[in-house]
């Protein structure tokens, strides 16, 4: 239900960060991330990291702090695979953007959305609220508000050109979600990863691990089914949907950080099979069960193999906030004036419009806008 206003954004508020340490068997410090993309590691040890859910360096993870106690190489393998599945599901993102078809199974906003929960409770130490917050609001909510308003002075200036009211093209709903409707990941991902923060501190300090995490598996598919099962108005579309990330991804969290293996891999599979009967059954929630199932397999996955640095991601990375939030305007800018649609096929021009906007993003990357970026 969600993505049928265009849910999905990056990528961004995920990006996890984690400096290495002199002993490469020391368990890796936890970083500060810088930045939002909605919630974006750190690519590089000199690299801070955002979604969420987007780092200075690593716009994907909005400044999360995501070490966690497996040694240095495993660290890495969480930073570099992850981060490069962050790049695949962006791509998912933008092609049902730009093109109304997933490119991946619509694995893309399920693996963002399940990321920048996950990766606040991977960390050793939840770290001081308030700072919590504000890296939050600043690395989050900041770029928000500012596209929110480069757009919306577009939309006044062209209502006016075309001799309409200038605010005619306003909806109540762009209070919350903002002017683009893929905005809305950006104030959800701020609001969950709070909420994320708090249910973490509750459940370190339980006694019984296996309540907290058979919550969380009931929770996650209530929460599928209740998304399938009324109608909601945007923004809350999209919110219903991304709702069943917020106990898995502290359940797999809360696993992974104590390199659970077994345990993880156990809890994936049964919510799963769980999925799979949802979907094989009819029943609503089925589909988007199934996605967030597909997503946390692959997430596992990765987090299961051996670590491999992908050099490209430094330079991709720190594009990803940027490409989400203006890579549908560069698709209107290029159909409206140079290529119009249907002149390439769907891969050709989502290809054409993501490299647009990444070096737009790079160019402005360069000036005082790199804080939005």
């Amino acid at each position: 239900m969600a993505e049928q206003t265009g849910a999905g954004t990056l990528p961004l508020d995920d990006h996890v960060s984690v400096r290495q340490t002199a002993d490469a068997g020391a368990p890796p410090s936890t970083a500060v991330p810088s930045t939002p993309f909605p919630d974006v590691p750190a690519l590089a040890p000199s690299v801070p990291s955002a979604f969420p859910s987007l780092a200075d360096a690593s716009h994907v993870a909005e400044g999360l702090p995501v070490a966690g106690s497996p040694p240095v190489a495993k660290a890495r393998n969480i930073i570099h695979g992850w981060n490069a599945l962050r790049v695949v599901a962006m791509l998912d993102i933008a092609s049902f953007h730009l093109t109304h078809e997933y490119l991946f199974a619509g694995i893309g906003l399920p693996t963002f959305l399940l990321l920048s929960m996950c990766l606040p409770s991977m960390a050793p130490d939840p770290g001081n609220r308030r700072a919590m917050l504000r890296r939050r609001v600043e690395r989050l909510a900041g770029p928000w508000a500012f596209w929110t308003a480069v757009l919306a002075t577009i939309h006044i200036v062209r209502a006016v050109k075309h001799g309409e009211p200038p605010f005619g093209w306003f909806e109540p709903k762009m209070l919350l979600e903002g002017v683009e409707t893929h905005f809305w990941y950006l104030p959800f991902v701020t609001v969950a990863g709070w909420l994320v923060y708090e249910l973490d501190l509750l459940a370190r300090r339980s006694s019984r691990p296996a309540a907290w995490l058979t919550m969380c598996l009931g929770v996650g598919l209530l929460a599928c089914y209740l998304d399938a099962s009324f109608v909601y108005y945007d923004p809350f579309s999209q919110w219903a949907f991304a709702a069943p990330a917020i106990p898995l991804g502290l359940a797999m969290g809360s696993l992974m950080r104590d390199s659970q293996r077994v345990a993880t891999v156990a809890f994936v599979a049964v919510f799963s099979a769980a999925a799979t009967q949802l979907r094989a059954g009819g029943f609503a929630g089925g589909d988007g069960a199934t996605r967030f199932a597909l997503a946390s397999c692959i997430l596992v996955v990765i987090w299961l193999l051996p670590s491999r640095r992908f050099r490209w991601l430094a330079v991709v990375e720190p594009l990803m906030l940027g490409i989400f939030m203006l890579h549908v305007t560069v698709g209107y800018v290029l159909v409206d004036h140079w290529l119009p649609r249907g002149t390439l096929p769907n891969i050709p021009y989502l290809l054409s419009v993501v490299t647009l906007t990444g070096l737009a993003v790079w160019t402005m990357r360069k000036t005082r806008l790199k804080r939005f970026l």
